[in-house]
């Protein structure tokens, strides 16, 4: 199931305990005016690119984030997971935050990238790495499929490049495959309160998962759902 629209409020229609693992990468709130993001060769500020979650304050910004963390707990499964990709500096606040509220953290996650975007001005270091928390709903074990010595790192290492859409903060997709067959089995429902280009539901389509999906901006809702029938097309599994 897609939605478009604002998933503070979507999130609230949904059912108690109806999914297996949250998967989603919220706004980063980079409000600097001087910070850079690339859209292809062009430099573009990452304010005026990265749409109004991104220039709310840092209040608002946190009340939204904290909004869809008290929904995740509601809405997971017991002992299932929230997987929630955050600004680093913000990582240990918003872990805290799901902690509070019952959340178990269960590891912290890094995607290291060998090319990271050339500061312009150089007045700061290059940003090379992106933080995720996973944190448990529930103390007992969870679903955790061991895929070998070698992907079973915490960090992650991908260089930037070779996006499928002209979605500014589009992961890779095998970085999401990585997320949802470690903490899901098929059969299971992901959800992705902010889809954007769709990547959580092209992955759990070819994985064999259920997935449901939000998206509040227009024209990324019919990119990532184009995305998405597509790869359920050579699926055998529903939305």
């Amino acid at each position: 199931m897609l939605y478009r629209g604002d998933c503070t409020k979507i999130l609230l229609t949904l059912e108690d305990q109806s999914v297996d693992c949250i998967i989603t990468d919220p706004p980063y709130h980079l409000t600097d005016e001087n910070s850079i993001t690339f859209v292809g060769s062009k430099p573009t500020s990452v304010k005026e690119r990265w749409g109004h979650w991104e220039k709310d304050t840092f209040e608002e910004y946190e009340a939204m984030v904290c909004t869809v963390i008290d929904q995740s707990k509601r809405i997971l499964k017991e002992n299932k997971v929230l997987i929630m990709w955050l600004r680093a500096e913000y990582g240990g606040y918003f872990a805290r935050y799901a902690e509070t509220i019952g959340f178990k953290l269960f590891s912290s996650l890094i995607w290291e990238k060998p090319n990271p975007v050339p500061h312009i001005r150089h007045t700061n270091y290059r940003s090379s790495f992106e933080y995720c928390m996973v944190v448990c709903n529930g103390e007992k074990s969870i679903p955790f499929n061991w895929l070998g010595q070698g992907r079973m790192k915490n960090v992650f290492t991908h260089p930037i490049g070779n996006k499928v859409t002209d979605h500014p903060t589009e992961k890779p997709e095998s970085l999401f495959r990585w997320h949802i067959e470690v903490h899901t089995n098929p059969g299971d429902t992901v959800l992705d309160p902010f889809f954007g280009s769709g990547t959580t539901g092209v992955v759990a389509a070819k994985t064999d998962r259920f997935f449901t999906g939000i998206e509040l901006n227009k024209e990324y809702f019919k990119v990532g759902a184009k995305r998405i029938n597509e790869a359920l097309s050579q699926s055998v599994m529903p939305i």
